[in-house]
């Protein structure tokens, strides 16, 4: 048995659960404990933006939230990624070619998460017992390949892992699947895994060679939900027993109520600048959060995330009469001639006010 305990450092987390509470005193996870015969040396860790990890020296990443890029595992420099899909079907394929590259889940991003050891993916015995702070949201990655009912990794990496025979506890213990229908053709939520070197100690990685989202995609985990109370949860993780495939991911997220219409730092209340500035700022950028401007999980901060932010500021009494609500200088397709005939008024010397 090995306890590894977790820093609580009093600054609040980033991007939690896909919005972001206005405070967030402790990391959710207080200790982790794992259990089995001949363990890695290399300890589980939790990460977040309020508990970081030193990771490799001078790699910040190391150090950060859940992202796009973000390390997997305490000894390998693999990256958790966005997955890619073939264009002619909409399945999983991990070419760069003839592939669109999908988001990264956005209720991911910035969440705290655990890095294990991928080694102890063949421990007979494993367990993983971790004490929780506070409720949470428990997002597990499960490496498509796993094959529980033959005990083997022949299941293809291009759909759900069998979660027969030795994985049968996933479904026992209540892991559910998730689908927020980000991805094409109804398929169900998965990560994707860019596969590095091994490395000897977490201190000693750094990221590969291959950079970028999917650029050196290799395999793919279907993403599993569990909730939990606060306390301590024995067997929180159980054993998989299979070589050649990758080791459990997990997230974490507070559990609590849905975020609120157009609110995008969490705080309850639809506001002007604090609400429409993550959109105006990050207008046309992708993979970004909740709080970063994506309202709707569309992968990509856009006209759509305005008009809900629009709608609930607006019909909550907030009026846009004198402000400027465009995005560098891009107005909302609906007021494109408001905007062109301010702007001619403007060039006449006229002191002219756009509404949108």
């Amino acid at each position: 048995m090995r306890s590894s305990h977790i820093v609580l450092w009093c600054l609040p987390l980033v991007v939690l659960g896909g919005f972001t509470p206005s405070v967030r005193a402790l990391p959710l996870v207080s200790s982790l404990t794992e259990n089995g015969t001949g363990l890695n040396a290399n300890g589980a860790i939790a990460t977040s933006a309020s508990n970081p990890f030193p990771g490799a020296v001078g790699d910040p990443n190391t150090s950060a939230a859940l992202g796009d890029e973000s390390l997997a595992y305490v000894t390998r420099t693999h990256e958790w990624t966005a997955v890619r899909t073939l264009d002619t079907t909409g399945l999983l394929n991990n070419a760069l070619t003839g592939t669109t590259l999908q988001p990264f889940p956005s209720y991911l991003l910035g969440l705290e998460y655990i890095q294990l050891a991928n080694e102890n993916r063949t421990v007979p015995d494993y367990s993983l017992d971790v004490t929780l702070t506070a409720p949470a949201k428990a997002y597990m990655f499960l490496d498509n390949r796993l094959n529980g009912t033959l005990n083997n990794n022949s299941s293809p990496n291009t759909d759900d892992p069998d979660l027969g025979g030795n994985l049968a506890w996933v479904v026992n213990d209540g892991w559910s699947r998730v689908n927020t229908g980000f991805m094409p053709n109804g398929q169900a939520d998965y990560i994707g895994v860019d596969e590095g070197a091994t490395v000897a100690n977490a201190a000693a990685r750094t990221h590969p060679a291959t950079t970028g989202s999917g650029n050196g995609l290799n395999q793919f985990s279907a993403i599993y939900l569990k909730e939990f109370a606060a306390g301590a949860h024995i067997g929180f993780l159980k054993t998989n027993g299979i070589t050649n495939i990758n080791f459990f991911g997990v997230a974490l997220a507070p559990s609590g109520p849905p975020p609120v219409l157009g609110d995008t730092d969490g705080d309850g209340t639809v506001e002007f600048e604090d609400d429409f500035g993550p959109i105006r700022d990050n207008f046309r950028k992708s993979g970004k959060s909740r709080a970063q401007g994506d309202l709707t999980g569309g992968g990509i901060v856009d006209f759509n995330d305005f008009r809900e932010w629009k709608a609930a500021f607006v019909g909550a009494g907030g009026s846009l009469e004198g402000r400027d609500v465009s995005f560098t200088n891009i107005p909302e397709p609906a007021s494109a001639l408001l905007f062109m005939i301010a702007a001619a008024a403007l060039a006449v010397g006229n002191r002219t006010r756009r509404h949108c």
